[in-house]
């Protein structure tokens, strides 16, 4: 993806590089663009795990900075996932979002609201 041709509106491949991708050795690499982000982490429920269960997985910060990636071996296509998007610390200290991953290829159904990993 052409960081300019994002950044103008001119891209229309981005959903090639954000979002959770199989990697061909195994394993999975997650992308989002969170400029504001202080820092951003990936919720991961392996398929079968118990609800509420979740790994927080740290992204790095990548490209331009605005980016935020991380690749995790042990993912699969059918793990469930959010996004934690944790916000400049305030004076009562550090606060965090959960979303769902708005270049995800699927999600569950409401009431959930999680992205799930497949194999396109």
């Amino acid at each position: 993806m052409d960081l300019q041709a994002f950044y103008q509106g001119t891209s229309f491949d981005a959903h090639g590089m954000l979002g959770a991708h199989l990697l061909p050795g195994g394993g999975v690499a997650f992308r989002v663009f969170a400029p504001g982000a202080h820092g951003v982490e990936i919720l991961l429920s392996h398929e079968g795990d118990p609800a509420g269960q979740a790994a927080a997985i740290p992204c790095a910060r990548a490209y331009d900075g605005n980016f935020f990636e991380a690749a995790v071996a042990e993912a699969r296509a059918g793990d469930r996932y959010e996004l934690r998007i944790h916000h400049s610390p305030d004076a009562s200290g550090a606060t965090f979002t959960d979303h769902c991953d708005p270049f995800g290829f699927a999600m569950e159904l409401r009431p959930a609201h999680r992205s799930i990993v497949c194999d396109l």
